[in-house]
């Protein structure tokens, strides 16, 4: 994926932080328009040449020093990528939505953020947040840009943890067995499983539910609605 010049041109926009003050792109929290805007002002001029001039001047300079050549012919079908750029500059800042309808995402670090006013991004499930204030104990979103739950899953293998854990469950009276997928804080998928791996039943075989104690099994048994479940005895 050659987005080298992308990243040169998203930095040096991200340093300069007024370059579109007075404007309606300024309030615009999505940074791929703000990239888009970048993008036609600089095929024409404006009244913020001197602002364009110098994002382009500190972008050619990070190209030149890190040696890329390769010129696209159009950076606007990039622009998509923002968002994995800034999670590999920012993992910390790799936000999920939240249900509770209040424009909410948690970040990777356990920070709380969000939109102060509607906003359309307050629908995307992930984003990167580029720039939020320090409030506590929700810090207002200014600027963010997507991610995609299948990039996280591809460039971040390694800070995804995988936790598997055992419980009761009291409605089907069986073990249940639950598997959490996280990027930090943030939950990325949770699976259930009725019958318990092996592995899972037996760290956790002497676990301790009210009355009942877990015993070692060597498989599974039926439980008392007809189901895979691990037997178990009353302490």
């Amino acid at each position: 994926m050659k987005v080298g010049i992308l990243a040169c041109d998203l930095a040096a926009m991200l340093n300069e932080p007024n370059l579109f003050k007075g404007t309606s792109t300024e309030h615009d929290a999505d940074l791929r328009c703000r990239m888009e805007e970048l993008y036609r002002q600089a095929t024409q001029p404006t009244i913020f040449g001197g602002s364009i001039q110098r994002v382009r001047n500190a972008s050619e300079e990070w190209q030149r020093t890190l040696g890329i050549m390769t010129k696209p012919t159009n950076r606007t079908w990039q622009i998509d990528h923002i968002g994995m750029l800034l999670a590999l500059a920012y993992p910390d800042r790799i936000a999920q939505r939240q249900t509770d309808g209040n424009r909410r995402y948690k970040l990777a670090n356990g920070r709380m953020a969000r939109f102060h006013h509607p906003d359309p991004l307050e629908h995307e499930a992930y984003l990167v947040i580029a720039d939020l204030d320090g409030a506590q104990p929700v810090s207002r979103i200014y600027s963010a840009t997507p991610i995609h739950q299948y990039d996280l899953q591809t460039y971040f293998p390694d800070q995804i943890q995988t936790n598997e854990h055992v419980e009761w469950d009291e409605k089907t009276e069986s073990v249940l067995s639950n598997r959490e997928h996280r990027l930090g804080k943030i939950l990325l998928k949770k699976l259930v499983f009725l019958t318990p791996t092996h592995t899972s039943y037996s760290q956790h075989c002497c676990m301790e539910s009210g009355s009942l104690v877990f015993p070692p099994c060597p498989g599974p048994r039926i439980n008392a609605y007809g189901k895979p479940g691990y037997s178990f005895f009353a302490a």
